[in-house]
């Protein structure tokens, strides 16, 4: 039995064929691998008040921070590093995405939201 033979392999070998759809995959398992290493990348934890300082407060992009780095989208009004504090909101973001997908698509089907098959248009 090929790879190809199970519904599996037979949606990868379809997938694969559109340059567009493996661009999306590559898209977003980059976002996702960004978002699980946001404290490796992140110069700042802008969850942490006990480090940041009101001086680098409101920033422009490129500024040599008091804690020695350079804030490359600059600084909110309390100072924290908005890279970093977008890095650690693509987290979140990730998180909502996943649970909100499983949570909604049992009751899909009995709150009206499923999408129209060709039997329930050929009912009308």
């Amino acid at each position: 039995m090929s790879a190809a033979a199970t519904p599996l392999g037979r949606f990868w070998a379809d997938f694969r064929e559109s340059p567009v759809a493996v661009a999306a995959l590559v898209v977003v398992a980059a976002i996702v691998v960004v978002a699980l290493a946001a404290p490796l990348i992140a110069p700042q934890d802008p969850y942490d008040l006990s480090r940041l300082s009101l001086l680098d407060a409101r920033r422009p992009p490129g500024h040599v921070g008091s804690g020695g780095y350079v804030h490359l989208l600059g600084t909110d009004a309390q100072g924290r590093d908005l890279l970093s504090a977008i890095l650690y909101g693509l987290r979140i973001s990730v998180q909502i995405g996943l649970m909100a997908g499983p949570s909604r698509s049992p009751s899909a089907p009995r709150s009206g939201s499923s999408p129209p098959t060709p039997a329930a248009w050929s009912r009308r």
